[in-house]
């Protein structure tokens, strides 16, 4: 009996030490946090490239307090963040350019720090949901473009363990975990880690920032001088155009050339549109006209399509975002020398050109080695590719003056043949007729 008394006291002490160290492990902020005493929300923003920040524009996070020691009828402990619970962060279109990798330019911002020891009553563990707060940014009354944000859905727990050391709290470590990602898309429990908030990135961090990160999508559109009918017709509506000339003699303003352009419409707002129609013009005078009956053709973005254009006439885009690429091909033309000038024209300053000469009868394609292929998208205040086909003067007979010295020597060497000929003959006939 007493054996048994003993075996299940000492069964007791197992499962009681277990629980212990259960406690101890569950409680232990190595587990879910950084070693940190602070951290800053990162706003994220990814542009179009060549796209110009508004001169401000402010994002909004709320902070809401939801447990303290993980109970949460005692959250009313949890202290504010920010403003009533209300972080901010504002761009002013001149700070945090990471960097542009693949037509995507990177802007990113900290807020300050979140969390100080002063905020805090007493040591314990306070949790707090952060989400961003939708539609923060107004379009100005006043602005040029068609502007569009897309905001993060992202939802983290943050969790701050504040310590009493040597009778003062001190903040020791403080857990981010992302449970929903920027699209709203909620994040499997097996997926979640821990976030290191720290702003910078932390000590020997191979990040920059705070990874408390939320990503946002912005981009626009020129408005053209009517926002809700922008005119095809007029160049001052033009976001992109690819226009045509005919140089040279016996060129002919009738014939038609043809091209192949694939447009990449870098598109970071959720239902953004992936395609963009282009119209066929020509110049009329000092005005511009529809060729056919004014269809447009619809160009998908990643997807090469054909077309054809003639002497003074343009394919233009009136509704390409900025920081559209484009890449664009003319087929051959034989007789013909082809070239074009590229301009990228940006919010201010004067437009940027570079052009490139190709081969007589040979096709001529953009991105091109000796084009600057940054200038190859729809820039602020638009931009084109101007080809121009030049046709050498020929003969009508189809005799090159260059080859006339080479023609004038067979014709002399082809008469001295012939007067040979018929001086030997001649001194044939004397001979039999003696």
């Amino acid at each position: 009996m007493k054996k048994s008394l003993r075996i299940l006291m000492a069964s007791i002490l197992a499962v009681v030490m277990t629980f212990g160290l259960m406690s101890t492990a569950i409680a232990d902020p190595s587990m879910d946090a950084e070693e940190t005493s602070e951290a800053a929300i990162t706003k994220v923003l990814k542009v179009p490239f060549g796209t110009a920040l508004p001169a401000v524009m402010d994002f909004e996070f709320e902070m809401t307090p939801v447990s303290y020691n993980d109970s949460t009828t005692d959250k009313g402990m949890v202290p504010e963040v920010g403003t009533d619970g209300f972080v901010t962060i504002s761009f002013d279109g001149s700070q945090g350019l990471e960097g542009t990798e693949n037509g995507i330019s990177t802007y990113y911002l900290e807020s300050e720090t979140l969390f100080t020891a002063s905020m805090f009553d007493q040591a314990g563990i306070y949790e707090y949901t952060l989400i961003e707060t939708p539609d923060t940014y107004t379009e100005p009354v006043s602005s040029a473009f068609n502007e569009r944000v897309e905001y993060s859905q992202a939802v983290y727990t943050i969790r701050v363990y504040v310590d009493e050391v040597n009778g003062k709290l001190e903040i020791t470590h403080i857990g981010a975990v992302m449970i929903k990602d920027d699209e709203g898309n909620p994040v499997d429990e097996g997926d979640q880690s821990k976030s290191n908030p720290t702003p910078g990135g932390g000590e020997d961090s191979e990040y920059i920032y705070s990874q408390l990160k939320f990503t946002n999508g912005y981009e626009k559109t020129p408005k053209g001088k009517d926002p809700e009918n922008p005119n095809p017709l007029d160049p001052e509506d033009w976001t992109l155009y690819i226009s045509k000339e005919v140089t040279g003699s016996f060129s002919g303003g009738a014939n038609s050339f043809d091209f192949s352009l694939t447009l990449n419409v870098a598109t970071l707002v959720v239902n953004g549109s992936r395609s963009c129609d282009g119209y066929i013009i020509e110049k009329d005078g000092s005005s511009y006209k529809y060729v056919g009956d004014g269809t447009p053709i619809t160009f998908t973005s990643g997807n090469p399509t054909s077309f054809g254009l003639a002497h003074n006439q343009y394919l233009v885009f009136v509704e390409a975002p900025i920081g559209t690429g484009y890449a664009v091909t003319e087929s051959r033309a034989a007789g013909y020398t082809p070239s074009v000038t590229v301009t990228y024209k940006g919010i201010s300053g004067p437009a940027l050109t570079d052009s490139v000469t190709g081969s007589l009868n040979q096709p001529l394609s953009l991105p091109h080695a000796s084009i600057n292929n940054n200038l190859l998208y729809v820039g602020e205040n638009g931009s084109g590719a101007d080809f121009v086909n030049a046709r050498g003067s020929i003969i009508p007979t189809g005799i090159s003056f260059a080859n006339l010295p080479f023609f004038a020597l067979i014709l002399l060497a082809a008469s001295t043949i012939l007067a040979l000929v018929i001086i030997r003959s001649r001194k044939n006939k004397s001979k039999n007729e003696e």
